[in-house]
């Protein structure tokens, strides 16, 4: 828990006190556990849900680059580019990587939820996230230089 909270938030206090919120979340609502869900993915989505909501917005945590600027360019500008290119991505990607990014499911979860091999649930994770990465850089060439594009994948 505390790896993928520290992974979240780049604090390591925060990160500590999300491990102990996860916990106690837990304990209270231990009876609410779905039944088809294995209790460490039970934990990682509490505790990523708390590290997420941790901070209004990642915006928030970039100070201002000079005086008079606006704290919030990466949510302003940056966010809208990612949503907007999410939801151009074809309709198997896009739930793929809402499954893994957004729930957190573990590739096991999702292999089971697909009725797919791991594998090629890695496999597919792995296109989409090139698949959203090439549309990024389309969109805003701006942040292509940024954006390294793996070994193997299309241009």
């Amino acid at each position: 828990m505390f790896t993928l909270s520290f992974s979240i938030l780049n604090n390591r206090a925060d990160a500590e006190e999300i491990v102990q919120d996860t916990f106690v979340r837990a304990h209270r609502a231990l009876a609410d556990v779905p039944a088809d869900c294995s209790l460490p993915a039970w934990l990682a989505r509490i505790a990523t849900r708390l590290a997420r909501t941790r901070y209004p917005s990642m915006a928030d945590l970039i100070a201002p680059q000079e005086p008079g600027s606006d704290g919030k360019i990466l949510e302003s500008k940056f966010y809208p580019i990612v949503a907007e290119c999410v939801n151009r991505l074809p309709p198997q990607q896009r739930e793929i990587l809402a499954m893994r990014v957004t729930e957190c499911w573990s590739y096991e979860e999702i292999s089971r939820e697909l009725g797919i091999d791991p594998d090629a649930v890695k496999s597919r994770i792995a296109r989409a996230r090139e698949t959203l990465r090439i549309l990024i850089c389309k969109t805003c060439p701006d942040f292509a230089p940024a954006i390294k594009p793996s070994a193997a994948g299309p241009e």
